[in-house]
């Protein structure tokens, strides 16, 4: 008969195969790593076709389908001027919905996305015709909400609209021209689509309900401007009474635009102030995203005749660089 090992052999034996076990799984030497090889790359200033940026094609709705022919002429930006007044005293009907939905489906396939702005006229000024009750728009936007949250991939950012002539929070015909009723419907957009930037026309309401441009920016709250280079304060876009001056105001908004898209819309009147020297340096100073491509054709005259057509084109929104990159 065997005997048994003793214990502190077994244990030795033990080792043995464990260290023999070990040896045998040992990799291979490794292969020298390759060299890193990099690749330089020159910057342009051409013209860029990006997303949510640029000169901007205007439509009216409710109506039909045709956003496919938008890239091809070098934009990627709509926007979508939605008038629902003959609704103004009743829920929208779900029709009219599907046909909005019907529209961002024409969006999406024609790969452009939408600035949106819901109204209930077109004016006049100063006695425009009739918005809706602060308890309508609040049922309007309720209604919206499914359809702005189901297209948030194809919405570039809304125009706050709703209220006044145009929906530019001016003239309201159902007395919303205060901050109270302004800010609960910019409230109440900014929750319908919480991932997305709701644009204010004037400054000075922005600046009394957030004073710190930062907060603004935080609760996703941008600026529009409808009246670009039409006056010394664009028509009324910037105040000028000794306190609330155009100076504060762009002061504030060069800090908010530089988180936040900011739009415009050229001379809504006629001005002296057309200047490409002028244009620039504000289009810098408030950090320009968009501009609307159809009004007015006046500036692009002067643009093109002044030189800086071009430049204003590649300038606005962001712009990126790759300088180089180093594959390993």
């Amino acid at each position: 008969m065997r005997k048994p090992l003793p214990p502190a052999s077994g244990f030795l034996l033990s080792i043995f195969l464990l260290s023999s076990f070990l040896t045998g799984c040992q990799p291979a030497s490794a292969s020298p790593e390759p060299a890193p090889v990099t690749h330089a790359y020159s910057a342009s200033d051409a013209s860029i076709l990006n997303p949510e940026r640029g000169f901007f094609t205007p439509y009216a709705l409710p109506g039909s389908a045709g956003f496919s022919p938008v890239r091809a002429t070098g934009n990627t930006l709509v926007h979508l001027n939605i008038n629902f007044d003959n609704w103004r005293e009743t829920d929208i009907p779900q029709d009219v919905l599907d046909g909005l939905q019907v529209n961002f489906d024409d969006i999406r396939d024609g790969g452009v996305k939408a600035i949106v702005r819901f109204i209930y006229n077109l004016g006049p000024y100063p006695d425009t015709e009739p918005d809706a009750s602060k308890a309508q728009i609040l049922r309007h936007i309720e209604q919206l909400t499914p359809l702005l949250q189901n297209n948030t991939d194809v919405i570039a950012w809304l125009e706050a609209g709703f209220i006044g002539a145009w929906g530019e929070w001016h003239t309201s015909t159902n007395g919303l021209d205060n901050i109270t009723d302004k800010r609960d419907i910019l409230n109440a957009l900014v929750d319908a689509i919480p991932n997305r930037y709701v644009q204010v026309r004037y400054p000075a309401n922005i600046i009394e309900m957030y004073p710190n441009p930062a907060d603004a920016a935080s609760a996703h709250v941008a600026h529009h401007n409808d009246c670009f280079l039409s006056s010394n304060t664009d028509v009324g876009t910037y105040e000028r009474d000794g306190t609330i001056t155009v100076e504060r105001d762009q002061a504030y908004l060069a800090e908010l635009t530089r988180f936040t898209p900011n739009e415009r819309q050229i001379l809504c009147a006629q001005s002296a102030a057309l200047e490409c020297a002028v244009a620039l340096q504000e289009m810098e100073m408030l950090h320009f995203s968009a501009i609307n491509e159809a009004y007015h054709k006046g500036f692009y005259e002067v643009g093109k005749i002044g030189g800086c057509y071009e430049e204003i084109s590649s300038r606005m929104g962001y712009r990126l660089r790759i300088d180089h990159r180093r594959l390993q």
